[in-house]
């Protein structure tokens, strides 16, 4: 009798374990939550241990694999499914380690980067689950959406801020910032979706996906205590200088780093780009390039180059709106400036060519520039008034507008690229400027690209504008 009620005992305890064990998780990277076992039913322990010993299993490799993960499994919750189902989960979790997205991530209709999504590459994103009877292995929609908000996503770089931790005037005469970094464009994204987004697609076995990232802007945090603001992003101008001689990528990089960076523009002060570069000499570690003199001759001089920052700064003075004072284009077409606005480009040198304009917008400007790679960015930093800015173009003499072909006072030539910049003001009139550039002469090539496309109005920046039309000496 004694030993009946003793086994009826180790039966009830038996009952009640697997019944903490089905609703009980895990912990770590095996469980949620551990099971919950008092010392009063040690014995039903070494009953389940017994049970686990009696179980007879083939010697294969995935069994000896089910064999270490019970142990662990048991080490860490109490909780000891058979064999055979920790086998067939094993075997489940090996199909997922299978599976890859081909994912690009998109902005504006633009792959930014291509992302190569396996669950090799991110085992985190399984989850296991244990219980007596069962065990899987599962996406983990929150285990995506944790691992992106903390981690991010390698090849897609975030927007980084800068802190304004001071201002004063350098030894030209030219206001300037100090800042503890540049801030810088990057891409953000929507962690919820693109967890939700993927599991879908592993679920449904599919092998590619597209993701939308959004190109958001550096910010700007002023410390000095001094009212500058709002300093949120105004425009942004691009170029690019891949191709370029050493000398050249040399005096572009340093332009960008050290000289146009942090100019501040007062309300209603003119900036100067060459007041930017002080003495444009070797011993103040400028390089040799070329420059073009005379219309049409290249000629190394130290600092060939500059006219790329000069240009990158140009077109972000265009979308800014800002009212333009000097700029002339350069004599000869060059292949540099192409990429971002074909006829968009400006050149400089000091004492006979400067790049300026007027700050009209009532508050300071924060002029920021840097690199990434053979990328030239400045960007602009103010307090938006209202305006919006879009540019019409690039027209050539063969698809030029009526009113570029038939004006009496102005008519685009064969050897001119042409914009129309169109300023919306906050009550909704609009200023349109007419952006000529004149070259010695434009390739062939290039005319015929860009008058078999369509013309586009690319909208800009919220936040005036004409040029001059020839060089005699740019570089």
């Amino acid at each position: 009798m004694h030993q009946t009620h003793k086994h009826l005992h180790l039966a009830g305890l038996l009952i009640l374990f697997l019944h903490l064990a089905v609703f009980a998780g895990v912990r770590g990277d095996v469980a949620q939550n551990a099971a919950v076992v008092s010392e009063k039913n040690a014995p039903s322990m070494q009953l389940l241990g017994a049970v686990a010993k009696a179980e007879k299993t083939p010697d294969t490799p995935l069994f000896r694999q089910a064999k270490r993960l019970q142990k662990r499994v048991r080490n860490l919750t109490h909780v000891t499914p058979s064999l055979s189902v920790l086998a067939k989960a094993i075997t489940e979790r090996k199909e997922l380690f299978t599976k890859t997205l081909s994912g690009a991530l998109v902005a504006d209709g633009h792959t930014v980067t291509p992302w190569m999504i396996t669950l090799h590459r991110y085992p985190t994103w399984i989850e296991p689950k244990f219980s007596m009877g069962s065990a899987s292995f599962r996406i983990d929609e929150d285990r995506i959406r944790s691992h992106l908000e903390t981690n991010g996503i390698d090849g897609l770089t975030a927007p980084t801020s800068a802190t304004i931790l001071s201002t004063f005037e350098d030894d030209r005469k030219v206001q300037r910032a100090e800042t503890d970094e540049v801030a810088k464009a990057g891409y953000t994204f929507d962690a919820e979706a693109f967890a939700s987004a993927i599991k879908e697609s592993f679920d449904a076995n599919a092998t590619e996906i597209s993701l939308a990232v959004t190109r958001t802007a550096g910010t700007i945090v002023n410390a000095t205590g001094l009212d500058l603001g709002e300093l949120t992003l105004l425009a942004e101008g691009r170029s690019n200088f891949a191709g370029s001689v050493p000398g050249r990528i040399a005096n572009v990089r340093k332009g960008l780093k050290e000289r146009v960076n942090n100019v501040l523009v007062p309300a209603g002060e003119t900036f100067s780009f060459n007041s930017t570069l002080g003495a444009v000499t070797s011993r103040n570690g400028w390089f040799e390039a070329l420059g073009i003199f005379n219309g049409d001759q290249l000629i190394p001089v130290t600092g060939g180059g500059i006219c790329q920052v000069a240009t990158t700064v140009y077109r972000a003075i265009l979308n800014a709106g800002l009212p333009l004072g000097k700029r002339k284009a350069h004599s000869l077409y060059v292949l540099y400036y192409e990429k971002y606005g074909v006829g968009l480009d400006a050149t400089v040198y000091p004492g006979q060519q400067d790049l300026t304009f007027v700050n009209d917008t009532g508050n300071p400007i924060l002029i920021q520039s840097h690199f990434d790679g053979f990328e030239a960015y400045v960007t602009m930093y103010g307090t938006p008034d209202g305006r919006a800015v879009s540019l019409e173009g690039p027209y050539f003499a063969a698809n030029a507008p009526e009113d570029l072909r038939t004006n009496s006072e102005r008519t685009i030539k064969k050897n001119e690229i042409a914009w129309k910049q169109h300023i919306t003001a906050p009550d909704g009139t609009v200023q349109t400027h007419t952006l000529f550039s004149r070259y010695k002469s434009i390739p062939k090539s290039i005319v015929k690209k860009y008058t078999e496309q369509t013309v586009v109005t690319v909208p800009t920046e919220k936040t005036h504008t004409a040029a001059p039309d020839e060089v005699s000496m740019a570089r």
